[in-house]
């Protein structure tokens, strides 16, 4: 009997990350991202795709695609913070 979608990426992400490294794919990619609850986010994520209906590879593809979207927008944010911040220097210069 072949293994479903779901038992394949528990094995996966409790596989070796790297040969020479003892940690798992899950401890070594996706944990140490403490801040703004990232790993929180990430584990959730883990278990959406173990205990719940999506397949990983969508699942995945998924918040790929939503994350990126996050950076533009994180970018964006900055670029005009950037250029409010100078705005604001010239008119008190």
């Amino acid at each position: 009997m072949s293994k479903s979608d779901k038992e394949l990426f528990r094995e996966y992400l409790n596989s070796k990350a790297r040969p020479e490294h003892p940690d798992t794919v899950f401890s070594y990619y996706l944990t140490g991202h403490e801040c703004f609850g990232i790993d929180e986010m990430l584990e959730g994520v883990v278990n959406s795709i173990l205990n719940a209906d999506p397949t990983p590879v969508e699942e995945l593809d998924f918040l790929i695609s939503e994350l990126g979207g996050l950076r533009q927008n994180l970018r964006r944010v900055k670029e005009g913070f950037i250029q409010f911040q100078a705005a604001q220097a010239e008119a008190t210069a």
